[in-house]
């Protein structure tokens, strides 16, 4: 589905842990990503991917919560395997110029206030 994906592709997901060759991670969507941008920046084409994430894991446990976002921040720019890293190694300076991750959130003034609240797109 990613590599027939034509100009376009936009994921929402609760954590984004795709980390190439890991052996505690076995998630390869980031595989399929690198692959499809890669031909984008071959040939040229204009292609964007959208990665919508929470801003914050949903966890209590602040141990969880820094796991999360450790493995998060590996599969897209941390490291040697990372996306990000992955990319700019094989010709594509600005990654941002083909994938983008975006988190949500809702605001509002209430009694003279700004007050926000993270949106959870998994949220039941």
């Amino acid at each position: 589905m990613i590599n027939n994906a034509q100009h376009f592709i936009y994921i929402e997901n609760q954590f984004f842990i795709t980390i190439a060759d890991d052996t505690i991670v076995k998630n390869k969507i980031a595989d399929a990503l690198y692959r499809r941008i890669i031909r984008a920046c071959v040939e040229k084409e204009k292609f964007r991917i959208y990665v919508i994430l929470p801003l914050l894991a949903a966890f209590s446990d602040t141990n969880s919560v820094r796991a999360v976002f450790y493995f998060i921040m590996r599969s897209i720019n941390k490291g040697e395997m990372s996306l990000y890293q992955r990319l700019q190694q094989n010709g594509v300076p600005s990654p941002e110029e083909y994938i983008t991750f975006y988190g949500m959130r809702n605001w509002d003034i209430l009694m003279g206030n700004l007050v926000t609240e993270i949106i959870y797109l998994h949220a039941k």
